[in-house]
């Protein structure tokens, strides 16, 4: 049965790149693409009926200021509770069909599916669906995590919430949460997207919309999905949220255990994580220092933790602070060892958040492994605990979605593995989505891998002695691994031989060229795991422009997207579009030579059937 659908962009929504993708995502679930809406005031005269929604929850409440402000489209009725549990960049979506015995039927068919968060509205032969997509929710958490003290009044607030922005209260708290959840943010990490700080990560809404536009694009099931760099876990993360089972691969240990966290931590339940908050502050409290000591096994305080010399190096890495680093984690990895062994995990990312926040480390982009550090006031424990108390509540939050909405995680596993060398006892995929390590010739690109060093010897998963090994081994390194340059693209060669010939970035040379042949067994790779007919979607950036260091001046500008889309077509995929989408990363502290704009583009590949 056919209805009249007005979507509701998020007003959060700042970067142009997310309006293509929220353009293709609904496009992709609804088999047509949608009429873009300029003005909802305008649009109104043409349909007065969605005028009967009032408040906060109206039509043009909280609508973007600037640019495009919905779509439109007239489609099954049927596919709103899909719509809800998918749409990533949706704020509102109302639906409007005229009543009848058959729309009653359906209505009443989708207030069994998603009745929390839909309110219906009945007049003059007509029924009004308001509907909330439960991404738009994921996304508010964070500021009722912000608003509530404990678990169980995090879960009154997201049910307050929800009901103010469906329009059911007038309830002046819950107006006040709407209200602060409703700001625009320019960033967004919801749900358990940002347990850890990590560098890179994907954005959470542009993997979810991808996974939807390729889910939408292939018919047969099972739909697993694989990342073969999967970071931080979030390709995971919102594949298990659409219910998509997947895998994720990374040759760093320390993205391994934080993509597992990002997906255990949903599950474990908000008493547990309670239950080891009050644990973790009874012994971390002063006057308790003692039962640290009595309770555990106290090997932990006294492990030598021994920092890499060129890390020592650093005239802000002072022998002093060193050591108070040392004492700190060894403190700390004592409160993990007294936890719930299934929860000791997650306790360890929280701890190599708390490190990650407390020691920054930015490459400076030379090539030559020069970096800086910056240091926060606060101190391991207060991170940590943070970090603890936080989670209590959003899981909480999401255990109250889980309950009203009968939603669940589909299934994911992360190994420990190489892209260049995929193990061939995996399952075979149908979707890939990933996005590679940087070229080394970018700004402060060298090594993402050095700058997780403190974490990875301060939690015991590798030695001082083994770091350099782990970045040489990493994808982008400063590495060249004694490349052959016969063996590159002509493309490929041109770019290696204008850094050999630039006295400056020269040092960048051999291991873009070995970055260039990395990159080339991971497709070959790829294609191995991927069933006929199966869609991979790599985001890179667009293209690495050198510049003059004075005037800013362009020098030379390397294609990025375009080599390795060539790189896929060698391996064997159909190359089906290369689509660039504009980012907001034109920042001084992340491309300190370019205030240009930035591109990231997605390559659309096919793996061809036989």
């Amino acid at each position: 049965m056919k209805a009249r659908y007005l979507f509701k962009l998020r007003k959060n929504i700042v970067l142009e790149g997310d309006l293509v993708l929220a353009k293709r995502e609904l496009s992709a679930l609804l088999g047509y693409e949608p009429d873009a809406v300029a003005n909802v005031t305008s649009w109104l005269e043409q349909f007065p009926a969605f005028v009967t929604v009032k408040g906060l929850a109206s039509v043009t409440s909280n609508i973007r200021n600037n640019g495009l402000q919905a779509y439109t489209v007239n489609s099954n009725i049927q596919l709103l509770p899909t719509l809800v549990k998918k749409l990533s960049f949706i704020q509102d979506i109302y639906c409007l069909i005229e009543e009848s015995h058959e729309s009653e039927f359906f209505v009443q068919e989708i207030t069994e599916q998603i009745k929390p968060v839909i309110n219906v509205y009945r007049f003059d032969g007509h029924i009004l669906i308001h509907a909330v997509p439960l991404y738009a929710l994921y996304e508010m958490a964070e500021v009722i995590v912000k608003k509530s003290s404990n678990p169980i009044e995090a879960k009154n607030n997201i049910n307050l919430l929800v009901n103010a922005l469906l329009g059911k209260t007038n309830e002046k708290k819950a107006i006040t949460l709407a209200e602060a959840a409703l700001r625009p943010k320019s960033s967004l990490s919801p749900l358990s997207h940002d347990i850890h700080y990590y560098k890179a990560k994907f954005f959470p809404r542009m993997a979810r919309s991808l996974l939807n536009i390729a889910s939408s694009n292939i018919d047969y099931q099972p739909q697993k999905v694989i990342n073969n760099f999967v970071g931080s876990g979030t390709t995971l993360l919102e594949a298990a949220l659409l219910g998509l089972p997947s895998l994720g691969i990374d040759i760093d240990p320390l993205s391994v255990m934080i993509s597992k966290a990002k997906l255990d931590v949903l599950t474990v339940g908000s008493d547990v994580l309670t239950l080891e908050l009050i644990k973790a502050e009874q012994l971390l409290a002063h006057n308790n220092q003692s039962a640290l000591v009595n309770t555990c096994n106290s090997s932990h305080l006294d492990r030598p933790i021994r920092f890499p010399s060129w890390l020592m190096k650093n005239r802000k890495m002072t022998p002093e602070i060193a050591e108070e680093l040392v004492h700190e984690i060894n403190v700390l990895q004592q409160v993990i060892e007294n936890g719930t062994p299934e929860i000791r995990p997650i306790l360890k990312v929280f701890l190599s958040d708390a490190i990650s926040r407390k020691v920054r480390m930015r490459i400076l982009g030379t090539g030559s492994g020069r970096f800086s550090l910056s240091f926060s006031k606060y101190t391991l424990s207060s991170l940590f605990l943070k970090s603890l108390e936080k989670y209590t509540k959003l899981v909480a939050i999401y255990e109250w979605l889980e309950e009203k909405l009968n939603i669940s995680l589909a299934p994911s596993e992360v190994v420990l593995g190489d892209a260049r060398c995929i193990s061939d006892k995996l399952d075979s995929f149908n979707i890939l989505l990933t996005s590679p390590p940087y070229l080394p010739s970018s700004s402060g690109r060298e090594s993402y891998t050095k700058a997780r060093v403190l974490s990875l010897i301060g939690l015991g998963m590798i030695e001082d002695n083994q770091i350099d090994e782990l970045i040489d081994l990493s994808i982008g390194s400063m590495d060249d691994n004694g490349v052959n340059l016969d063996n590159l693209l002509p493309e490929e060669k041109e770019v290696v031989e204008w850094l050999l010939n630039d006295e400056l970035r020269n040092i960048k040379a051999k291991p873009t060229a070995r970055y260039f042949l990395d990159l080339r067994k991971v497709f070959q790779e790829m294609i191995k795991v991927l069933n006929p007919g199966a869609l991979a979607i790599i985001v890179v950036s667009k293209q690495s422009t050198f510049y003059e260091f004075v005037t800013r001046k362009p020098l030379y500008t390397i294609p990025v997207a375009e080599i390795l889309a060539e790189e896929a077509r060698s391996a064997g995929f159909t190359v089906l579009e290369l689509l660039d989408v504009k980012l907001q990363k034109s920042n001084r502290n992340a491309r300190p030579r370019s205030l240009d704009d930035y591109y990231e583009t997605l390559i659309f590949l096919q793996k061809k059937i036989n």
